[in-house]
């Protein structure tokens, strides 16, 4: 997806107090600015609302670090284009955290380091609860000054991670740190800020039980947040709470929003399946039309067509084969045709 673009005339105000403006941006000098400037020059300004996009195909590598180095890229730099990650960057951030967290504590500035400490403990939590398993993030200094990433205490590079968990850490860690950074009007907790969030396709490549557990994870984290989601995934609709999903349907060409409803929070995934995504087969392609010739000739035999009861039990005995659930729906048809033509149909 494109870096998306936004329309800057809706973030221009015209009031000139700041206790009269009720713009989510502005100045510590209280004049109103558009977000584009704002954002070009957010170490003169403090912000009440930000605005963040990722998609689902993010990756991560190791870098080798120089040492504690301030960042003086800007916190909005690339926030709208989805798949960009500056893996230096983030790990700088992560490393400069870490190490300032450690010289506190040295000080005795439990409060500082408190500080330091807090955006990386919350980023790990919250990793960790999506995926099942403990993330750490540690700094180490021998051989190398880098950040090692540990997962149920064992170290591994980001290169060899599987891509799901990659991006999962790519972009939620992308996020934390951009939060982080940006100048907040109040200075209040991270997770109270509030921010719009564009969220294209976060579930590719990730396992059903991650997919399960992402927006309530990022919902419960960010309560302020505004959070759009595009997703083809019934894991994903299924688990979202407080919301509205929009179905859209492919016309021609064109995407059209074809209904808006409350979200499925709560329902089983065949109801999700169905009713939102259209799709009533309980089995794979080729196992659904063996069941549509089943069905046919058990209607043909059923009218008095005798001939094809050989053909009919030959389907039977295959669609059995191929699994608990189609054995107890075949055994059913078979049973109930037994009775009612007082034959012996059985496989």
């Amino acid at each position: 997806m494109e870096e998306l673009k936004t329309d800057m005339k809706s973030y221009k105000y015209f009031e000139e107090t700041q206790s009269s403006l009720p713009s989510i941006f502005y100045t510590q000098s209280a004049q109103p600015l558009e977000y584009e400037n704002l954002i070009h020059n957010y170490q003169k300004n403090v912000f009440k609302l930000a605005v963040f996009a990722y998609a689902g195909n993010r990756s991560l590598k190791s870098h080798h670090l120089v040492g504690i180095k301030e960042i003086t890229e800007s916190p909005f730099e690339g926030s709208l284009s989805f798949n960009s990650t500056d893996s230096l960057i983030l790990m700088q951030w992560v490393a400069n955290n870490k190490a300032k967290a450690a010289l506190a504590q040295v000080k005795n500035e439990l409060q500082k380091a408190a500080k330091y400490q807090t955006a990386i403990q919350l980023l790990e939590a919250a990793i960790t609860e999506i995926v099942g398993f403990q993330v750490k993030f540690e700094l180490e200094t021998e051989p190398e000054f880098k950040i090692e990433l540990k997962m149920n205490g064992q170290a591994l590079e980001f290169e060899v991670l599987p891509d799901g968990l990659k991006s999962i850490i790519s972009w939620i860690s992308d996020l934390f740190m951009r939060m982080d950074r940006i100048p907040w009007i109040d200075d209040c907790s991270i997770l109270e800020r509030r921010f719009i969030l564009f969220l294209d396709e976060i579930d590719r490549n990730d396992h059903p039980v991650w997919q399960r557990k992402i927006l309530p994870v990022i919902q419960k984290l960010f309560p302020n947040a505004q959070i759009f989601v595009s997703s083809h995934s019934p894991f994903v609709v299924a688990s979202v709470s407080d919301a509205y999903v929009y179905q859209f349907r492919l016309e021609n060409g064109v995407s059209r929003l074809e209904t808006v409803e409350e979200s499925k929070a709560g329902s089983s995934y065949s109801l999700v399946l169905d009713e939102i995504f259209t799709i009533d087969e309980l089995f794979d392609v080729e196992t659904e039309s063996e069941f549509d010739r089943f069905y046919q000739l058990e209607d043909d035999i059923m009218q008095g067509n005798f001939e094809k009861i050989p053909l009919f039990l030959e389907i039977a005995r295959q669609l059995m084969e191929k699994g608990i659930e189609a054995r107890e729906i075949v055994g059913i048809e078979l049973r109930q045709m037994s009775r009612i033509l007082n034959k012996d149909l059985s496989v």
